[in-house]
């Protein structure tokens, strides 16, 4: 598992570990020190179970969310870790609505002065590069570079967007090489 920075509910940053949700292909392990070898999705640690995603009980988590109970704070971070979960069990027409839901959500909340919430730039940008995952493991690998180009337009602290490029970079030249 890597390490990669996650805003937790506090707005205040922490190390959490990420999820690896596609192995690296046969010819780009031999490229690894200069691809990554995997996506990587985020999610919030200490909230809406994020602790059974990290430990591979995406089901659990999945079953225990309840959007519709959640308070409008914590909303994000529901949406957001859900939409990992239903990623990682290949639930992808589920999880595109759900992580479409966690953008809106902090799209909306960043609607506040930067200067004053940069952990809501954080939040977005999560949001977005999550997405991106999502949109590249269901084939549409346009859509999964227009939400890394956004997650990194945003300017994070959140190394998973640069890292899901990278790799989308690497898996379409090993792709254009094969044939």
């Amino acid at each position: 598992m890597n390490t990669t920075f996650i805003a937790d509910k506090k707005f205040s940053l922490k190390c959490v570990r990420a999820l690896t949700l596609a192995t690296a292909l046969t010819s780009l392990q031999a490229q690894a020190e200069t691809a990554p070898a995997h996506f990587e999705m985020t999610v919030i640690a200490d909230a809406a179970y994020g602790q059974h995603i990290e430990a591979g009980r995406a089901d659990a988590a999945i079953s225990k969310i309840d959007i519709s109970n959640t308070r409008p704070s914590e909303r994000f971070f529901a949406n957001n870790n859900l939409c990992v979960a239903l990623t990682k069990t290949g639930e992808l027409d589920k999880a595109e609505a759900v992580c479409n839901k966690a953008l809106g959500i902090e799209l909306e909340n960043s609607k506040v002065p930067v200067s004053e919430k940069r952990a809501q730039r954080d939040y977005a940008a999560m949001a977005y590069s999550n997405r991106g995952v999502l949109r590249a493991l269901a084939g549409d690998l346009g859509a999964a570079r227009q939400d890394f180009a956004a997650a990194l337009a945003i300017n994070t602290r959140i190394s998973a967007p640069e890292q899901n490029l990278a790799y989308l970079n690497a898996k379409e030249s090993q792709t254009l090489t094969a044939r």
